[in-house]
């Protein structure tokens, strides 16, 4: 019987929590986050290593990214929804589904273990969801946020009759601040189908596990 190469394996626990609110009557609720384990996996020195996920009572295992047999090393950023990790080529990244893979440094000789040193974002008094910027806008804008603890967040946005016009997603993200055009939410102007909305008034509306805000925003074309 042939046991698992286990790499470096990190564990990282996501808050639940849910608050159904309603947006002009529409009632919502946020998805339940489940913790995640990491690891790689190497079932025969002959064949490449997988990197593998499954929920921390190892259910829903699925393979998220194969690599050559040198893989070694594993690290998870769960705020940024990255992973990276090393063989003999380098140091590589990938989005934690084990899409947009990528090398960041290469030609590294005798690369062992991996860290990530990740700057904690300042800490925020309140979760509250701040004026988008540029507003009004076109075609795109930002939509700023703070968090006093950690939390899962979703952006919803919605038109001025209550119709969901677009869902941005961003995972888990640590307690802190998210001011700048590289850190805070960005809305494209498109629906859900990619299609470009008209100009109007919009509502957008932060759900951070179970808090809730909302505020309007204005597209001129």
């Amino acid at each position: 019987m042939m046991s698992p190469q286990i790499g470096r394996v990190i564990a990282s626990v996501f808050a639940a929590g849910w608050l159904a609110t309603s947006v002009q009557g529409m009632r919502l609720e946020p998805p339940v986050e489940e913790g995640k384990i990491y690891w790689t996996d190497g079932r025969d020195r002959s064949l490449d290593l997988t990197i593998r996920r499954a929920n921390l009572d190892g259910s829903n295992s699925e393979d998220l990214f194969t690599g050559p047999e040198s893989l070694r090393d594993l690290a998870v950023d769960e705020t940024e929804g990255k992973m990276y990790w090393t063989d003999e080529n380098g140091i590589h990244r990938a989005d934690l589904d084990g899409s947009n893979a990528e090398i960041l440094l290469e030609n590294l000789r005798f690369v062992r273990g991996i860290a990530l040193d990740i700057p904690q974002p300042a800490l925020a008094t309140q979760t509250a969801l701040l004026a988008n910027f540029p507003n009004p806008f076109n075609p795109e804008t930002w939509l700023p946020f703070q968090l006093h603890a950690p939390a899962p967040v979703r952006l919803s946005i919605y038109d001025v009759r209550g119709a969901l016009i677009r869902e941005i997603d961003l995972g888990y993200r640590a307690a802190g601040q998210y001011l700048t055009s590289t850190s805070a939410a960005h809305w494209d102007g498109r629906d859900q189908h990619g299609q470009r909305v008209a100009s109007g008034v919009y509502l957008y509306r932060l759900q951070a596990g179970p808090v809730a805000h909302v505020r309007k925003m204005i597209l001129i074309k």
